[in-house]
């Protein structure tokens, strides 16, 4: 789907590996045809550790699940504040296990929300109902946690509908990553970083029909403005042919 999607060649590899130095390792020694790196189920610590050592060596762009995942959740966020006719600057929003994905919080401050707090599970404070009272968005990381979902979808219920936000389909999490893809091979020597995924937030923002949630993974408008918005981050005289 991604190679449709983004129209580049794709390939996928099973590599096992202990840590992340091994795995950063490893996709050194990929051919240099290949441009961009997805990592999928290598376990939250492993991948990033292996991203910031690729980072540090200046190798080339490697993207996680949790990036995804954080552009995707902000996204989403936007729109339903933008439903609301409410400003982000006064918008207060909840992170239920922000520990996890730390880019979540970088990203919503990126798009100017005025309040952000944290629940942590197990961590000594308020209880998640509590926390969630005066929140306007709550967006759940821990979505398939049995103990914190049930928590959360029990405080969606005295909640106005579609204010508290996860991911529970994989369609959802893959929004950005054609796009960005695409973006990435137009680009020479691009750096992947909160500035490119704020600006592929921007995209998918900018691709969702009015009234929906959010855009569709299939559709063309949407690698399209993901692609022109990360562009002009990389080049920001250049945007990405159209296909």
């Amino acid at each position: 789907m991604l190679a449709v999607l983004s129209g580049l060649s794709v390939a996928t590899m099973t590599v096992a590996t202990r840590d992340g130095a091994e795995l950063a390792q490893r996709l050194r020694r990929l051919p240099p045809r290949v441009g961009a790196i997805f990592v999928v189920g290598a376990g939250r610590r492993c991948a990033r550790e292996a991203q910031q050592m690729l980072i540090d060596l200046g190798e080339r762009p490697f993207v996680t699940e949790d990036d995804l995942r954080a552009i995707t959740l902000t996204a989403a966020t936007l729109l339903y504040l933008g439903g609301l006719g409410r400003p982000v600057s006064s918008a207060r929003v909840l992170v239920v296990g922000a520990p996890t994905v730390s880019v979540v919080v970088a990203l919503l401050l990126a798009a100017g929300i005025g309040q952000i707090a944290v629940w942590v599970p197990g961590a000594a404070g308020v209880p998640l109902e509590q926390a969630c009272r005066d929140a306007d968005v709550v967006i759940n990381l821990l979505v398939g946690d049995p103990g914190v979902d049930v928590l959360v979808r029990r405080t969606a219920w005295d909640r106005p509908c579609g204010s508290v936000i996860g991911i529970r389909h994989v369609h959802e999490l893959l929004l950005a990553l054609p796009g960005l893809a695409r973006a990435v091979a137009g680009s020479i020597g691009p750096l992947i970083d909160v500035e490119v995924y704020d600006a592929c937030v921007r995209g998918l923002v900018a691709a969702t029909p009015p009234g929906w949630t959010l855009p569709s993974l299939t559709s063309r408008v949407t690698t399209y403005q993901v692609a022109v918005h990360a562009a002009r981050v990389f080049s920001p005289f250049q945007g990405p042919t159209t296909g």
